[in-house]
């Protein structure tokens, strides 16, 4: 499921004026851009529902489709979302980890919350390689259990995938020892259109007027600085979104 990694960065685009836009974003730059993010099935709510006997997040959620998605793929996948949560999901494999951030949102078009969970992916780069100490705090929330803020306990293991927690744990630290470690964020959003935003990006560097050019020059502008910081970091990026 990796994407293709963004190799190059470049002066910032200007949120207020678009500026920059028309004569960047509508040549082979923007195909770079495009080329991180990847369609997801309709998507329903962030995690579902729960009862007490729950072992699964719903059908049709975000939370579902990420695990049903790339649970093959890591040697373990880690549910860490609430409290002090470095992502929603958490994959870890021999020489790679990936942070897993989901946000619903019935808009086609919400900078706002595409700026939340950017600020969240921007906020913990640094823990995709964190201090041996740092992971092993994370031991005892790991072996819980989910508890939903709306209906309370369930009984879905944060550990989603794998043997164990503590060989989730020992395998993270001998990640980032290793000298082929890779680091990935993955962003999961529902309320962006892949097909939608190359319709703005060509309205934009053609001068077209639409109502949505505002908020499209806002995300735009935060995937720029995504980009920018993932490079910095010499992490990989990619985006799930609608079709």
């Amino acid at each position: 499921m990796r994407k293709k990694l963004i190799e190059r960065s470049e002066r910032p685009v200007c949120p207020e004026t678009g500026g920059h836009f028309k004569a960047k974003w509508g040549d082979s730059l923007n195909a770079e851009r495009l080329a991180i993010f990847a369609e997801m099935p309709t998507i329903t709510s962030e995690k579902g529902n729960f009862t007490a006997t729950s072992t699964q997040f719903t059908t049709g959620s975000q939370f579902r489709f990420v695990e049903d998605t790339v649970l093959p793929t890591h040697e373990f996948l880690i549910c860490d979302d609430l409290g002090r949560e470095w992502a929603d999901h958490i994959g870890i494999d021999s020489e790679r980890v990936v942070f897993y951030h989901s946000k619903h949102k019935t808009s086609r078009s919400s900078a706002s919350a595409f700026q939340d969970i950017v600020g969240q992916a921007l906020k913990n780069l640094g823990n995709l390689s964190p201090q041996s100490y740092r992971i092993d705090e994370k031991t005892i929330f790991w072996k819980s259990d989910y508890v939903s803020k709306e209906n309370g306990a369930t009984q879905i293991a944060r550990l989603r995938h794998g043997i164990s927690v503590d060989d989730a744990v020992t395998t993270f630290k001998n990640a980032i020892n290793s000298p082929y470690f890779k680091k990935e964020i993955v962003l999961v959003v529902s309320f962006i259109s892949k097909a939608q935003l190359e319709g703005w990006l060509d309205d934009l560097q053609n001068g077209v007027a639409f109502g949505e050019r505002n908020e499209v020059i806002q995300i735009l502008w935060f995937i720029s600085s995504l980009i920018s910081s993932c490079i910095e970091a010499n992490a990989e990026v990619s985006i799930y979104c609608k079709a």
